[in-house]
């Protein structure tokens, strides 16, 4: 089904800093129908990340591969992440984790600790259909980005202002598609601005997407996504199934020179509708030894180790001072390599940049 749009120019709303003409809108209203279609599926997807121009740095990711499976039945979900990583001086590492929510509780398997939420958190694992060619982790569906952008974290400083109006409509790589435009300014200047083309007939689904920064070229963008082609899950619901994106050195950006610099693809690998039993969303794979935390109102209110026999709960006292230290340790490790497999979102859209998350 295909919802028509209002084609004027009339202000919607500009509150906040924001504003939103009526036919972007109409196309978000549209896009954020579509969302809600995705609540049963289960999909394995491969990422490749490489970095064209490396630092000499050890520490610097210059490949990486990532094959995910999400799977979403209704509110539940599984997530079973795998990352094989090779370093600038050749070093291969192996990472992986697992996350599920069965509605109620949510548990996240990492490497040397388990945690579990008693009550829902916030789930940064979901797979977003529409968010595949977000230069930057979205949090939240595409809509709600579009529409409101203070809630990712968008510095709330009155010097910004931020729009959304509708471009045109466009056939670009064959699909019918809606462009809108968004723009960031500061003390009435354009600093950023994203063209987003959405598909009107594959779910308002992305099809192209381009980020410009006003600070290194006004006429090429420094981020450039596309879907190059897609895949139908059921009537109606479709899911990208390869995508590309391209980012540009912003030094040489500024001379003029077009040099590409980091590289990313996704590509689909499996797609089917799912059914799975309310225990598929209860476990997740555990390391051999780990820590267990256990989370209450974002507090640990229980600790335990699980190793061998000789290794019996946590007390309260060092023993639990130390398990909190190894956990900080390593989801400070775990984050210091996540930022750093992420150096391309910086070039995308520089950090100073409200509208990105890093």
């Amino acid at each position: 089904m295909v919802y028509h749009l209002i084609l004027s120019t009339a202000v919607l709303s500009s509150a906040g800093g924001v504003v939103v003409d009526e036919a972007a809108h109409e196309s978000i209203e549209n896009l954020s129908i579509y969302e809600r279609f995705y609540t049963d599926f289960d999909i394995s997807y491969t990422r490749v990340y490489r970095d064209l121009s490396p630092l000499p740095d050890p520490f610097v990711i210059v490949e990486s591969k990532d094959e995910d499976r999400f799977v979403q039945q209704g509110n539940k979900y599984h997530f079973e992440h795998k990352s094989i990583r090779k370093g600038y001086n050749g070093v291969v590492t192996d990472y992986e984790y697992y996350t599920a929510f069965d509605g109620k509780t949510t548990k996240i398997s990492a490497p040397g600790h388990v945690n579990v939420h008693e009550d829902p958190v916030a789930d940064m694992y979901r797979f977003r259909a529409h968010n595949v060619l977000c230069p930057t982790p979205r949090l939240v569906a595409l809509s709600e980005w579009l529409i409101d952008p203070a809630i990712t974290r968008r510095t709330k400083n009155p010097e910004y202002d931020y729009s959304v109006s509708f471009g045109a409509r466009e056939i670009v790589e064959g699909e019918d598609c809606v462009k809108l435009i968004v723009q960031y300014r500061r003390k009435k200047k354009i600093r950023t601005s994203y063209e987003v083309w959405l598909s009107v007939h594959k779910s308002y689904l992305p099809v192209q997407m381009k980020c410009f920064e006003a600070s290194t070229s006004e006429t090429h963008p420094q981020y450039v996504a596309v879907v190059k082609e897609f895949q139908e899950l059921s009537d109606g619901v479709w899911f990208p199934k390869f995508a590309e994106s391209k980012s540009y050195d912003r030094v040489l950006l500024r001379k003029g020179v077009l040099k590409e610099k980091l590289y990313e693809s996704f590509t689909l690998n499996s797609l089917t509708s799912t059914s799975h039993p309310d225990s598929f969303f209860r476990t997740i794979k555990t390391p051999p030894q780990y820590i267990e935390y256990i989370f209450k109102n974002g507090k640990i209110i229980k600790s335990q180790v699980h190793a061998d026999q000789n290794t019996g709960p946590l007390k309260s006292g060092p023993g639990l001072m130390v398990a909190a230290i190894a956990c900080t340790t390593i989801v400070i490790l775990y984050f210091g390599i996540y930022r750093r497999n992420t150096r391309h979102i910086k070039d995308a859209c520089s950090a100073d940049k409200p509208m990105c998350i890093i």
